[in-house]
């Protein structure tokens, strides 16, 4: 039995989804897949793989999916799905080689990458890491312990890991299976995916060795280590005082952080991530998984306890809590728009004014960071960009004032959006030379010739065009060029370091750069002190934005 004849006998037993937006790709792929696959689902967009994931939750194995596709896109689809299964195999599909696709993608905690045009050879290895994955991860039913050990002792490579020679999944489910309880210990290299993308799997496997061999002189006589899959190990105690397992916890952390991993190419800095649960059966390296994904998410620790009282499991009810309130929000017109000023730091008057979505709830004023999260995650982010317009547009009809206004991709991708824009404009006397509207960079990576479209339709029809957020997404500069671009917004997170790091400088400059090869001019968020706005100003940047230039307000401040 040759290679692909064995690893068919494997993958015919697994169905799999396949998310693509480009109808080519789509044809040709799905193609491929039905060779190695039982059955292959298709959706052409995120929204419509939601529907068909949580209609045959139990039947799908993989994933794979596009990542930059209109209304939906693979990035929210990979949030969804981590939120409903945790450990659900992922495979990103994607043209787009940047270093933000592939931190966005591992963030949000992929498997693999496949590179488009898809190589076969490429392929067929990583469905021998999905089909591993995925077995390790199927219920191992065993009758007895005693039974279990007579097999292991009988075929005792099955237990063994071949690349790091420790005990391997296999082995590790003798003991989860046991009578016993354990205190389980998950250990998972972080952004490992990122270097088999960027060195290939054979400087992988080098550097998975020495991790293995760093492991297993940390291991004590009270402890168990296994290699569970790819970049994963476990440790198992049956007995050890909390403080005791939360410094072997720490130091797990530590010593790999500060051991430098040397391979054939190069020395490698690394860190980890730790996931920690008590328990026996399956459900306690489900849980140790939920640990890491919450303790990356918190951010704060690079280490997690499992709790009952789980962020992800939690996390589906919070959302079908926040689509009642968005829907009772637009019913009640409760969205109203705040003003915060955008300051000519040459003249140092009031230039400009970016509006800000604000909910008016029971005795107070929030902003919408949670209701638009979740309005995107329900299509309706339009229906509030509308309300937006239509008030902002109401209120300044009769001022001359110059506003700037966030749209979506998704907004974009309505062929309704120009005409309510031109209608909505027509009918309150605005003039379009008076109306920013900002849109985030990432869009200028899609490939939905529609968004592009409307973007220039709207440079056509006089409206000025902004990149918001600028500095947080590789962007297609060609793509940059071939649009009017009017202002840039430099993100927030490069003006607040600008005092403190001379290599943030220097991005800041390449980014004025850029912007005065566009002809565009540039706004710095997040500007709160005088300091730093003395900063921002002797570099050259024409306007300041942020809480020291003035705060969001009902009223345009004079």
């Amino acid at each position: 039995m040759n290679k692909i004849k064995k690893l068919t006998f494997h993958t015919k037993q697994y169905n799999v989804l396949y998310v693509e937006d480009d109808e080519k790709s789509r044809v040709e792929l799905k193609a491929l897949l039905e060779l190695f696959f039982k059955k292959v689902f298709i959706a052409n967009n995120g929204k419509d793989a939601l529907e068909i994931y949580n209609t045959n939750l139990d039947d799908i194995d993989i994933i794979f999916t596009d990542i930059y596709m209109p209304v939906f896109s693979g990035f929210e689809l990979i949030k969804e799905i981590r939120s409903i299964n945790p450990l659900e195999y992922i495979i990103v599909i994607t043209a787009h080689q940047d270093i933000n696709t592939y931190k966005q993608s591992l963030e949000l905690g992929i498997n693999d990458i496949l590179i488009k045009p898809i190589i076969t050879t490429k392929m067929i290895d990583i469905l021998h890491k999905a089909v591993d994955h995925i077995k390790y991860l199927k219920n191992i039913e065993i009758t007895s312990q005693t039974d279990t050990m007579q097999i292991a002792n009988s075929n005792k490579n099955i237990f063994i890991d071949k690349l790091t020679n420790l005990d391997n999944k296999n082995k590790l489910d003798i003991y989860l299976h046991s009578s016993n309880s354990y205190h389980l210990i998950l250990v998972n290299i972080d952004n490992f995916d990122m270097i088999n993308c960027q060195y290939g799997y054979t400087i992988g496997d080098e550097i998975i060795i020495k991790i293995s061999e760093i492991l297993n002189n940390i291991n004590n006589a009270n402890s168990k280590l296994f290699r569970v899959v790819s970049d994963e190990f476990v440790f198992l105690f049956s007995q050890i005082t909390e403080n005791e397992l939360k410094t072997f916890v720490i130091s797990i952390i530590k010593t790999i952080e500060n051991t430098k991993i040397g391979t054939t190419i190069d020395d490698f800095k690394l860190s980890c991530t730790v996931g920690v649960e008590y328990g026996r059966g399956d459900d306690i390296l489900r849980k140790a998984h939920i640990a890491i994904k919450e303790a990356r998410q918190i951010g704060k620790d690079k280490y997690g306890f499992y709790s009952s009282n789980s962020l992800l499991k939690n996390r589906r009810e919070d959302n079908l809590k926040w689509l009642r309130k968005i829907k009772k929000v637009l019913k009640n017109d409760a969205i109203i728009p705040y003003y915060q000023p955008i300051i000519n730091n040459k003249t140092g008057k009031i230039e400009t004014y970016e509006a800000l979505a604000r909910i008016l709830e029971i005795n107070r004023v929030s902003k919408p960071y949670y209701y638009l999260e979740n309005a995107k995650l329900f299509q309706l982010l339009p229906d509030i960009t509308k309300v937006m317009i239509s008030k902002i547009f109401e209120s300044i009809n009769t001022k001359n004032l110059t506003i700037a206004i966030n749209i979506t991709q998704e907004d974009l991708a309505d062929d309704s959006f120009i005409t309510f824009v031109l209608n909505s404009s027509s009918k309150h006397g605005i003039k379009p030379s008076k109306i920013i509207f900002e849109i985030v960079e990432s869009i200028y990576i899609t490939e939905d010739t529609n968004i592009l479209k409307n973007i220039s339709l709207l440079n056509n029809f006089g409206f000025k065009i902004a990149i918001d957020d600028f500095g947080t997404n590789h962007t297609n500069m060609q793509k940059l060029h071939t649009l009017t671009i009017d202002y840039i917004k430099i993100d927030g997170y490069y003006i607040e370091s600008l005092l403190q790091n001379q290599k943030t400088e220097l991005l800041v400059e390449s980014m004025l750069q850029c912007a005065k090869s566009m002809n565009a001019k540039v706004i710095a968020e997040s500007v709160s002190n005088e300091e730093l706005y003395e900063k921002v100003k002797s570099m050259g940047i024409e306007y300041s934005q942020g809480y020291f230039t003035g705060k969001p307000s009902e009223y345009i401040l004079s």
